[in-house]
């Protein structure tokens, strides 16, 4: 929620999902396949479970991140 109240809506790519109130993955897969549909072409869909990807990730990485979508508070716990 902290994330999702800071940032601003022009940082975030128009297919975006996370952060995106109203946005879903499984919106994002439908809108996929009824695009494929609409233009009767086949779709190929790979999913991707990488084990450890925010575990592992670089709290350093994540402040940069934040900090390049001009969110530098953190919330008070």
């Amino acid at each position: 929620m902290h994330i999702r109240n800071k940032l601003k809506p022009e940082k975030l790519a128009v297919s975006q999902r996370a952060y995106s109130k109203g946005k879903f993955t499984k919106t994002a897969l439908s809108s996929v396949v009824e695009k494929s549909l609409e233009v009767k072409e086949y779709t190929l869909i790979a999913f991707l479970d990488i084990e450890g990807a925010f575990n592992n990730i670089q709290p350093r990485a994540i402040l940069r991140a934040l900090k390049d979508l001009d969110i530098s508070e953190l919330p008070e716990n």
